[in-house]
């Protein structure tokens, strides 16, 4: 992908293409294309979230909107976005909004995460840092130690059902998280 070898400028174009493919003004797009719109416009949002381009809110916004029509308030699908939200809300400052949408993603993963459904928890880590900054470490090391659990509880399954590209994903994730949850340890210690 363009993003990961560094052509932020290839990324952009790549997307902003897919969406206006999709997003046609007299179309009428199906179910399958609106979400796939949404995922698109996620991406450009974390293009320019991720890259410091700081633009990314409007696209943020967008996807959710669509997502929420399409699937619900309380859909796992949801979490992504509205975590993309509240890290564009912390860099911007508005640390009470942040908070209003990290805790509103964390209702909808905590509650996917019960049901036994496959959730990222790279949010939580997320607002895990958010806590840590406020200085609420408990709460930080609390969080970070429950998405963590959840993470190794899926592992076997993972592990003995997943394509290589998955498992190796999968494991990744795993280390990035053991990493956060080490570093927290020693920041709070």
């Amino acid at each position: 992908d363009y993003e990961s070898q560094g052509d932020i400028a290839k990324a952009e174009a790549f997307l902003k293409e897919a969406i206006d493919a999709i997003d046609k003004p007299n179309g009428n797009p199906g179910r399958a294309e609106s979400l796939a719109l949404a995922g698109f416009l996620n991406n450009l949002g974390s293009l320019y979230q991720g890259n410091g381009l700081g633009q990314g809110t409007p696209f943020f916004e967008r996807a959710l909107a669509i997502r929420e029509k399409l699937l619900g308030p309380d859909h796992p699908d949801l979490s992504v976005t509205i975590y993309n939200l509240a890290l564009d809300d912390w860099n911007q400052g508005n640390l009470e909004r942040a908070e209003e949408r990290f805790l509103r993603a964390l209702s909808i993963t905590q509650k996917a995460m019960r049901l036994g459904e496959s959730v990222s928890t790279g949010g939580m880590e997320q607002l895990a840092w958010f806590w840590l900054a406020r200085g609420e470490k408990k709460r930080a090391v609390d969080l970070l130690t429950e998405g963590q659990n959840y993470t190794e509880h899926r592992l076997p399954l993972m592990l003995a059902t997943g394509s290589q590209k998955q498992k190796r994903l999968y494991m990744d994730s795993i280390a990035a998280g053991t990493s956060g949850v080490v570093s927290l340890h020693l920041k709070s210690a």
